[in-house]
């Protein structure tokens, strides 16, 4: 359910003569057609919807392909997807509503909304927990609770008691790491404030203003829905998620586009609207440029990640159900979007790049999305020598953590090294705390450099390649290997399995390598392995150390009579003693 699809839009203004609009209209619109077909051929997609919205009016949508391949029924405009994520700025949106009546305050802690949220804490009181820090992701929870996470079993307020199960990860607002469990707990509060179920809220005050016949949840077994459909275009079973609050609604491409519609009106303040004029010019405005750790350094609104410049404006977020994909842009001051669904997990592709084609039209570029960089290439000349001297370098060795793996940072003749996987290079000072990579031939790495950098009270490791910048993670101390041998070796899944989506957990290995870094190594169905490196809480808890959007969770380690266990996110493994 984290967050993907396809993305492009437009800007009209209003001062092009007629031809021109047109012929805007035409480029656009046959750009992102042979898109689209040209994927569905070579990437086998089953269906896709798509729409271009200019200067309020709707000029374009269609379907491509199959709804349901065994009945051959086509994908249309009115055909109902699983959004996935996209649900996350509806969900915002929702809270900025309650907000602007006085019922909300997004700078108030949770507790005075949820008086029962109260995770483990070592960063200071969960009273300076804010919905805000919800909203931005930077609340310091996990990205997933795993356990009873499909509607059947569970309920999106059985999300806030789950958490109290867990440590917070980072200090709140100082970290921001994408996170589902966050959402839950905002649309639990929006259920508290407005005294409305949250899937009910959102029916009356967002599908119903805009008139969106076509849109909301499992439960309400929208007709003409989609089937989905695996990499091999087989059929599989849509388990519903029960996480309704960040990724729970189903729309067709029509009413996402009439959603669209209703955010550029608020953003101007025309009718319909959903909020006023000054509350959605807020929400794109760029909220995250003080944290310290933002992890793909992605500027964001409250919801929405942003392409910003002096020039132009986008708001765009995606969205994935596992097998469905969505995407919606929005370009509020130019009156456009674009938005995209398929019912393929084939489609995640076309889903996550083929907007990024149309940003240049517009005044935009990739860049503009992200933040300012931490790493100031341009004043460090790659041909200049720099002397740092071995006392500073020497603070930077040690093990840093990536999502599935970690680096390893250590001094050899008096020149720092890395180990990346199966990589090694020479780090080369441009500055104390800049450097370049050298591979085992003396050659450099091309536009990619590695800067250390203390965010917050973590000693951090950021890696900057071309235009993008990425923190891979942060320092972390090695284990005490005598303490944990017993408990090393394979854990078998028992209790409740996942059920939503493709993801299958059935075991964990708990090793020790040779740097005294303990590794839990998630085996998924279909051998998939992820290797996370764990940064110890204490003997009872342990959190993943890697700094990647989906990629946090802890971990409690205990014992009884005949087991030894580990409950990771909520689902629960363990071997004989």
């Amino acid at each position: 359910m984290t967050r993907y699809l396809l993305l492009l839009v437009t800007v009209l203004h209003p001062c092009l003569p007629a031809l021109a609009q047109h012929e805007l209209d035409a480029k656009l619109i046959q750009k992102t057609q042979d898109l689209i077909e040209e994927k569905m051929e070579t990437d086998d997609i089953v269906g896709v919807s798509a729409a271009i919205l200019l200067n309020d009016s709707l000029i374009w949508e269609k379907g491509f392909g199959f709804a349901d391949v065994e009945n051959q029924v086509p994908m249309d405009e009115n055909t109902v997807v699983h959004i996935g994520s996209v649900t996350k700025p509806i969900t915002a949106l929702c809270a900025m509503q309650l907000q602007e009546q006085g019922l909300l305050d997004l700078n108030e802690p949770i507790t005075a909304y949820l008086s029962q949220f109260n995770p483990h804490n070592l960063f200071g009181e969960n009273g300076e927990v804010t919905v805000k820090h919800l909203i931005m992701h930077s609340a310091g929870l996990q990205g997933d609770i795993f356990k009873n996470s499909d509607l059947a079993s569970g309920k999106y307020t059985d999300v806030v008691d789950f958490v109290n199960e867990t440590h917070l990860l980072y200090p709140p607002g100082r970290l921001e790491y994408y996170s589902n469990a966050s959402y839950n707990i905002l649309g639990h509060i929006i259920k508290e404030v407005s005294g409305m179920d949250y899937a009910q809220y959102v029916h009356k005050h967002i599908f119903k203003p805009l008139g969106m016949t076509r849109s909301g949840f499992y439960m309400d077994s929208l007709a003409n829905s989609t089937k989905i459909y695996d990499r091999k275009g087989q059929q599989v079973i849509d388990y519903p998620l029960r996480d309704i609050a960040s990724g729970g609604i189903y729309c067709s491409v029509h009413d996402f586009a009439l959603l669209a519609q209703g955010i550029i009106n608020s953003y101007h303040g025309q009718s319909p609207a959903l909020v006023g004029s000054a509350t959605m010019r807020q929400i794109f405005t760029l909220q995250n440029e003080a944290v310290e750790y933002v992890i793909g350094r992605n500027k964001r609104g409250l919801g929405w990640y942003l392409f910003e410049n002096p020039d132009g404006l986008a708001a765009n977020h995606t969205g994935s159900a596992g097998f469905a994909f969505a995407h919606l842009m929005i370009f509020p001051r130019d009156r456009a979007a674009i938005m995209v669904l398929t019912n393929s997990q084939n489609g995640r592709e076309l889903a996550e790049n083929a907007g990024y084609n149309f940003l240049a039209e517009f005044g935009l570029a990739i860049a503009d999305v992200f933040l300012p960089s931490l790493i100031d290439v341009e004043k460090q000349s790659s041909d200049q020598s720099v002397t740092v001297s071995k006392e500073i370098l020497k603070t930077y060795v040690g093990n840093y953590g990536e999502a599935i793996s970690y680096s390893r940072v250590f001094l050899e003749n008096d020149t720092l090294q890395i180990i990346r996987g199966k990589e090694r290079f020479r780090l080369i000072p441009r500055s104390s705390n800049s450097f370049i990579p050298l591979d085992s031939t003396g050659n450099g790495v091309k536009n990619t450099w590695y800067h250390f950098k203390d965010i917050g009270s973590l000693p951090c490791l950021v890696v900057k390649f071309d235009q993008a910048e990425r923190i891979l993670g942060y320092k972390f101390e090695s284990i005490n290997s005598k303490k944990w041998q017993d408990k090393t070796g394979i854990y078998a899944h028992f209790g409740y399995q996942l059920k939503a989506g493709d993801m299958k957990f059935e075991s964990i290995e708990l090793q020790i390598t040779d740097d005294n870094v303990l590794l839990a190594i998630i085996r998924a169905a279909g051998n998939i392995q992820y290797p996370m490196p764990i940064d110890l809480i204490s003997e009872k808890y342990g959190k993943t150390a890697g700094l990647l959007s989906g990629y946090g969770w802890t971990l409690t380690f205990s014992e009884n009579d005949t087991y030894y266990l580990v409950d990771f996110a909520g689902l629960t493994f363990r071997k004989e003693k």
